[in-house]
């Protein structure tokens, strides 16, 4: 009403010449230039009055989103469209002739250097935190405001983190590695701590360009979505024996492992904690394209939309996904399947100090807690993943690990966690050309494992505990149930969600197998995650228990 009533007064007072005079005069154009004046020194060195149509033009095409288009910090390819639109609508109603709207259409624009930024400590950080605000409350009010936001960035963490990305790029810049990125976060509460865009926002190549945002190829850091699904629709467990030999998916797909070997017969745990690329297409392929896009929308991924696009190949990181996405995923692993919404801001004051916003945490449980504790237990087994990495992923503490390595190497990835810190880290190239060999364990880990070290430095040490509902048994290297009187050295405790216990027990002796020695199923229960029974032997104590049976020679053989 207020603008109803300001508007017809001003129209009763002024010419449409003289409101829109006033309005050049104080409009903001991004850049902190309020007016026509100021906007043409800050991006042309010159005065209003001495502008070309091209440069005028430009200028007003800045005026619908200056932040969205400006030449330094936006898209300045998406300005020049506009401006191509301005120039038509003058030629349309007749301010200028066809020849000027061409001549400024060709004429190449020189913009005066950009003027210093505030922050040159975490500028990406920075711009999206700007971005948020510009949607919440308008980019000219949140300029004139003098608002002061609180945000969840930690500067310490975020130093070491621009230290820790340069110094290896600099390492890796005879491999052909020119950038990297990363985002720490708190797997509860979804705040970024810490988030690297670019090694250098200074570069005049690719400085200004948010990695941390742009989809890439991630590589074998995509497999844990895919298995996850698996486990969520028990068409496997850890101890599920996969096939890692040669194979013709479809009959014309036959993907190959890092290594180029094949591995025969290997387990569900061996296969993801080695990253075997052939087991992990054939879990693609009881999932199926549509579920895994959909449990990658539920784990907060944007990017995957048509199942058309995509094929097996998806799980070994043919589909493009933000870091920052990919790293919000692995924090719903990391907090027992609860995913949080990822938080950059955590308050507003306006500029008398009174609090005008105050964020909440913002979650949903996307994941139960035994699916998620089963990648994190696979993850974090640095015994399983020893076979292909050695102890290039280990820490000094126990964390949930995995690398990825693009297509000829064009990108290389580590994603890992313990249950209050999510780290995310992409090395690479902006041209996507490919480096020499810079595999996820070699580009991305080695900043990966110095941050974690560094931030979780004095801290307690937690480890992944098994929630309710998780049963324990021990198994034979072929998969099979192991009795006490199978047990050898081979044999190993495993993690499974009820009902998904190997059917078979371990061949000895005295012992043939069996499909009728484990019944388990699920009690009536009104939680999500129901208990279980063991029947035809006895009820476990406890979910956490390891499944035990009476191993006498005498009772074996009734079986």
């Amino acid at each position: 009403m207020q603008e109803i009533i300001l508007a017809q007064d001003i129209e009763n007072k002024y010419s449409k010449k003289e409101i829109l005079e006033m309005y050049f005069n104080s409009v903001y154009f991004g850049e902190g230039a309020f007016g026509i004046e100021n906007a043409a020194h800050i991006y042309f060195d010159t005065s209003a009055k001495h502008l070309s149509l091209a440069q005028a033009a430009f200028l007003t095409a800045l005026l619908p989103s200056p932040s969205r288009f400006s030449p330094y910090t936006g898209d300045i390819h998406q300005a020049y469209r506009q401006q191509k639109i301005v120039l038509q609508k003058m030629l349309d109603q007749h301010y200028i002739t066809n020849n000027q709207k061409e001549k400024a259409e060709k004429e190449k624009l020189t913009f005066h250097p950009a003027p210093p930024i505030m922050n040159v400590t975490a500028p990406h950080f920075a711009l999206m935190v700007r971005d948020i605000l510009i949607k919440k409350y308008g980019e000219e009010y949140l300029v004139r405001s003098g608002i002061q936001v609180t945000t969840t960035l930690d500067l310490n963490w975020q130093k070491k983190a621009e230290n820790a990305v340069a110094n290896q790029i600099k390492d890796l810049q005879n491999q052909h590695a020119t950038n990297g990125a990363l985002v720490a976060m708190d797997p509860k509460t979804g705040d970024i701590k810490a988030l690297v865009g670019s090694v250098d926002w200074f570069n005049h190549k690719f400085g200004t360009i948010n990695m941390a945002i742009t989809p890439r190829s991630v590589g074998s850091s995509f497999k844990p979505i895919v298995y996850a699904s698996a486990f969520e629709e028990r068409l496997i467990s850890p101890a599920t024996v996969l096939h890692d030999q040669p194979t013709n998916f479809n009959g014309n797909y036959a993907p190959h492992d890092y290594d180029y070997k094949f591995r025969g017969n290997v387990l569900v745990r061996r296969a993801l904690a080695n990253s075997l690329n052939v087991p992990a297409v054939e879990v693609m392929q009881k999932v199926g394209v549509p579920a895994t896009i959909e449990m990658a929308k539920r784990l907060g991924i944007s990017t995957l939309k048509d199942p058309s696009n995509y094929g097996l190949s998806l799980v070994l990181g043919s589909g493009e996904v933000k870091l920052l996405e990919l790293t919000n995923a692995y924090t719903t692993f990391a907090n027992n399947g609860v995913r949080p919404d990822p938080r950059m801001i955590l308050s507003i004051s306006d500029k008398h100090g009174k609090t005008v916003f105050t964020s909440s945490v913002k979650t949903s449980q996307e994941l139960s807690p035994q699916v998620s504790f089963l990648i994190s237990s696979i993850l974090s087994d640095n015994n399983a993943r020893r076979e292909e990495f050695g102890n290039l992923l280990t820490i000094s503490r126990p964390a949930a690990v995995k690398t990825g390595t693009a297509e000829d190497y064009k990108d290389s990835l580590t994603v890992g966690y313990t249950p209050s810190l999510t780290i995310g880290v992409w090395v690479g190239n902006n041209d996507n050309s490919s480096m020499d060999t810079v595999a996820g364990s070699l580009g991305a880990a080695p900043i990966w494992k110095e941050l974690m070290e560094s931030y979780l430095a004095d801290t307690p040490i937690e480890h992944f505990s098994p929630p309710l509902g998780i049963a324990r048994a021990s198994v034979c290297p072929n998969g099979s149930l192991a009795l006490d009187s199978a047990r050898t050295a081979s044999s190993n405790a495993e993690y499974f969600i009820p009902g998904t216990q190997p059917p078979t027990l371990c061949l000895t002796p005295d012992l043939q197998p069996t499909t009728t020695f484990f019944s388990i199923k699920s009690a009536p229960s009104p939680t999500p995650f129901p208990s279980t029974m063991l029947e035809k032997r006895k009820v476990l104590p406890h979910p956490h228990s390891e499944v035990k049976v009476n191993s006498s020679s005498a009772e074996n053989k009734k079986f």
